[in-house]
């Protein structure tokens, strides 16, 4: 068996990642093969698994970090062992964590440990990274540096299934690739804001973009980055929000991450047509209120309904409009009723911070004498 890769996403875009995975492991000349039922019993909601061709060593695959720029991804880790234990408590763990071999160890100057958990359990991240790095220490001689560390050891507890490996990501994780000088406590994560555009088919085709609930610019970064990547030159980027902080906040990210030329403006999200020019947008991609933390005395069927109405008249025939939904579903539903113009491309339930948003991806339908987004 080849060396296998365990990297985290937010469970619902796994096969995003998996895509993004593999075409990045390919082109840093780590091809990936099947892994088969080995591969397939680690995947785990928001988990995906790459095990590489025989032959390359664990060593080369920490040198190379061949996932460092993906977008999809919040940690990645070579896959060492899944860990014996009885699901519940921590004595078992710590067994079970002391008879896994970590090689890596051995010869390695200087380690830190970290835990990630998921699930119910009568013990805490921090009890398990002390008494982890204690078997460490004493077992392989190994000096702790919480800062400069060789080697990064990462226990994944995922309910009653544990897991050992080694950490290719840097402490923040690679969604963390942005200085955020405005961040609320609402905003959306950059893996599902890249995956909503690849999804939309932004990412395979960019064209003039706006998102109506810009909040801090997740969306406007990402698609940014995606343009800058592609070489095709920056097309069309806006956005717009009715909260001047989110404006303001958006602009500032902007700047700090480089990005010029996306114009930012204070519009009502239900005032779109009025100051959007008529088929100017291949894409609309967006985040509205969920109606849970924000925006709670708002009527969401008002909302869809005004947003729906006027993506029907900024889009151009052909273009998309990709939103997330939260629980109101059946409210969306029933305003995306009234449109018929709009064709349902596809729906799927993505996990955010454990609130499960449905994402939309809707086709505007051809209207006789209007440019195409084609």
């Amino acid at each position: 068996m080849g060396v296998i890769i365990r990297a985290t996403t937010a469970p619902g875009i796994e096969d995003v990642a998996q895509d993004e995975g593999s075409a990045l492991l390919a082109r840093e000349g780590f091809p990936a093969v099947d892994a088969g039922e080995s591969g397939a019993c680690l995947r785990l909601p928001g988990v995906v698994v790459w095990e590489l061709e025989p032959g390359v060593t664990v060593d080369e695959v920490r040198r190379g970090d061949p996932l460092r720029s993906a977008r999809s991804l919040f940690h990645v880790a070579v896959h060492v062992a899944e860990v014996a234990w009885d699901g519940r408590t921590l004595a078992s763990l710590l067994r079970g964590v002391e008879r896994t071999e970590l090689a890596e160890l051995h010869d390695a100057e200087s380690f830190r440990v970290s835990c990630s958990r998921v699930g119910e359990h009568d013990f805490q991240s921090p009890e398990v990274e002390r008494e982890t790095g204690s078997i460490v220490r004493a077992r392989y001689g190994t000096a702790v540096d919480l800062e400069a560390y060789a080697v990064h050891v990462k226990v994944d507890i995922v309910g009653p299934r544990a897991f050992c490996g080694y950490q290719l990501t840097r402490r923040k994780g690679l969604d963390r690739r942005y200085r955020w000088v405005y961040h609320p406590r609402v905003t959306l994560r950059t893996p599902i804001a890249y995956a909503m555009l690849v999804i939309a088919g932004y990412a395979s085709r960019p064209d003039a973009l706006h998102d109506p609930f810009c909040g801090s610019g997740t969306i406007l970064l990402e698609s940014a980055a995606i343009a800058a990547h592609g070489g095709a030159g920056m097309p069309a980027l806006s956005g717009s929000d009715w909260d001047t902080r989110a404006v303001e906040g958006t602009r500032a990210n902007l700047s700090a991450a480089g990005v010029a030329g996306v114009r930012v403006s204070r519009i009502d999200a239900r005032e779109l047509a009025a100051t959007v020019r008529e088929r100017s947008l291949a894409y609309i991609v967006t985040n509205p209120p969920f109606g849970i933390r924000l925006a709670k005395g708002l009527s969401l069927f008002s909302l869809y309904d005004s947003l729906l109405g006027s993506a029907a008249k900024v889009l151009r025939p052909g273009g998309t409009l990709a939103l997330l939904v939260g629980r109101q579903r059946g409210t969306f539903n029933r305003a995306l009723r009234a449109y018929p113009e709009f064709g349902r491309e596809h729906v799927r339930v993505v996990e955010m911070g454990g609130v499960y948003a449905a994402l939309y991806v809707l086709r505007l339908g051809a209207i006789d004498g209007a440019p195409s987004a084609e």
